[in-house]
């Protein structure tokens, strides 16, 4: 009996002894599930806490983002504004010096067209006058020269009668070779027109002739020596040798001067 209570109390206490182990099992194990449990929701409620902040930030960064963008688009616009009324003006400026210069150049054309037809009425008024000018001059030449010859022929005229008078009065005058003469007529006559010189002098040596000569700038003459100094004074003097000929092949004679009759007593 004693041995069944023992065993009984044994089996009890062994009971007991695993409950109290169970119990505290439980209990720890409860323990570590409230733990956990309240570390979960202690790592939920930071979290919920960080995702309130995150939203809070996003929030934060989403109104600060709308108020830079609205500020830029602000900007922008009235960027754009301004622009558009540069660009306005610009053209407007550039539209009014076009037509300041399609003005400019149309009164250049104007002028140049006026110019071009004052030019070409001045131009034919001074050909005109240009013309009647020298129709003018032309007949007053024309009239001049004839009064001159005129004068000329009636001076030559006198001054042949009066020469011929006077060389006819003195006789032997022109004999060459002979001791006798007193004076000596020495001519000189322009081809072409004819017009002549006629001077008495007492020699007729290179001192007396050449000083004469030098009224004119080229002529020929006959082979006489007081002619020989003639292209040393700066004159083309052409020569005939009458011993040879009476005219040289270069075209030099005296006839003109011969044909005058002037060495005639």
């Amino acid at each position: 009996m004693d041995h069944s209570i023992t065993e009984t109390e044994q089996s009890v206490d062994h009971s007991i002894t695993e409950t109290e182990q169970s119990v505290d099992h439980s209990i720890t194990e409860t323990e570590q599930s409230v733990n956990h449990s309240i570390t979960e929701t202690e790592q939920k409620q930071s979290v919920d806490h960080s995702i309130t902040e995150t939203e809070q930030s996003v929030n934060h960064s989403i109104t600060e983002t709308e108020q830079s963008v609205d500020h830029s688009i602000t900007e922008t616009e009235q960027s754009v504004d301004h622009s558009i009324t540069e660009t306005e003006q610009s053209v407007n400026h550039s539209i009014t010096e076009t037509e300041q210069k399609q003005s400019v150049d149309h009164s250049i054309t104007e002028t140049e067209q006026s110019v071009d037809h004052s030019v070409t009425e001045t131009e034919q008024s001074v050909d005109h006058s240009i013309t009647e000018t020298e129709q003018s001059v032309d007949h007053s030449v024309t009239e001049t020269e004839q009064s001159v010859n005129h004068s000329i022929t009636e001076t030559e005229q006198k001054v042949w009668t009066t020469l011929r008078q006077f060389v006819l009065e003195k006789k032997k005058i022109c004999h060459r070779g002979t001791g006798n003469q007193k004076f000596w007529v020495f001519g000189m006559v322009e081809r072409g027109t004819q017009n002549c010189v006629m001077l008495l002098v007492d020699k007729r040596d290179k001192g007396t002739l050449t000083p004469i000569v030098k009224i004119v700038t080229a002529g020929s003459a006959d082979k006489w020596t007081a002619y020989n100094s003639l292209t040393d004074e700066g004159f083309s003097h052409l020569t005939v040798n009458h011993i040879m000929e009476f005219k040289s092949s270069d075209g030099c004679c005296t006839k003109f001067i011969e044909a005058f009759g002037v060495w005639q007593n």
